[in-house]
């Protein structure tokens, strides 16, 4: 059964999560983490995403951000394409590094209301 479309539009807020394909790590080590970052913050800047939250685990990570523009898998693609580039150029490696992105739509706002004042006053300003 082929995969849903995904579902695009400007303002969309989007849990994505991404795991190493076959399972395997997409970090090594800090450098790796480093990269990871200045990628995100390089795709964050061509696609205008807007980040509220990231964890980085050995073999996956998960965002939390919003397109202004609508412009979810645009982005994405380019975010995935070029860390893994530069993952297997660093590392002496090639292929792919990742196997399917996953991605939700949620409502920041009924996020915040689930969870304490504390921990969603970055999201909500």
């Amino acid at each position: 059964m082929p995969r849903q479309p995904r579902i695009q539009f400007k303002g969309a807020v989007y849990h994505v999560m991404a795991r190493g394909n076959r399972r395997g790590p997409i970090f090594v080590d800090d450098e790796d983490h480093a990269m990871f970052l200045r990628t995100l913050g390089e795709a964050c800047e061509k696609a205008e995403f807007q980040v509220y939250a990231w964890v980085l685990m050995g073999n996956h990570y998960h965002l939390a951000f919003s397109t202004p523009r609508g412009n979810l898998v645009e982005g994405m693609k380019w975010f995935q394409n070029t860390y893994t580039r530069r993952f297997n150029c660093r590392h002496k490696q090639w292929g792919r590094l990742f196997g399917s992105v996953n991605g939700d739509r949620f409502n920041v706002r009924k996020y915040a209301e689930k969870t304490s004042a504390e921990k969603t006053s970055v999201i909500n300003s």
